[in-house]
């Protein structure tokens, strides 16, 4: 059954936008993990390297437009603490497996659940697409064109770390 798509149900294009980066990091980072539990270290910095580079916009967004503007609604600074944590731990798995050229078992294991804690993150974008959706809509394009100048800037997640 098709519904007809009104101006309720319409996502606007930062939510689109949004929703589709997180749907591509979500990939990247089951790409990786995949490589890596098949102990296959190049695929997996081969794809972190895509990863890196696709999430670093993104995340520049979310930490310098999204989190900050949102953290004044509806959301405890608590959360959006927790919300930098998680990116910090994801960001430093993946600059340890691009960096160090011999990983041992103990820091593969530590990649590991530093990216899967970063496939969590991605995949439960739900109550921040909710906030989204809520802001009125010149807050909407302001924050899109901040989305789209990250992009044009195109920096990698790890040369964001601080």
């Amino acid at each position: 059954m098709n519904i007809p798509e009104t101006e309720a149900t319409k996502r606007s294009e930062l939510v689109e936008e949004f929703v589709r980066d997180h749907k591509e990091m979500s990939q990247l980072l089951m790409e990786v993990i995949t490589h890596l539990k098949a102990k296959d270290v190049a695929a997996a910095r081969s794809v972190a390297q895509e990863l890196d580079r696709v999430a670093g916009p993104h995340i520049q967004y979310e930490e310098g437009d999204l989190y900050p503007r949102v953290s004044g609604r509806a959301i405890e600074s608590e959360y959006t603490r927790s919300l930098y944590h998680e990116h910090l731990e994801a960001v430093t798995s993946l600059k340890l497996l691009l960096c160090k050229d011999e990983l041992s078992e103990e820091e593969v294991v530590a990649v590991l659940r530093g990216l899967r804690n970063g496939l969590k993150h991605a995949e439960q974008c739900g109550s921040l697409v909710n906030l989204l959706s809520a802001l009125p809509e010149v807050a909407q394009r302001e924050s899109l064109v901040f989305l789209r100048e990250c992009r044009d800037r195109g920096r990698l997640w790890t040369d964001l770390i601080r």
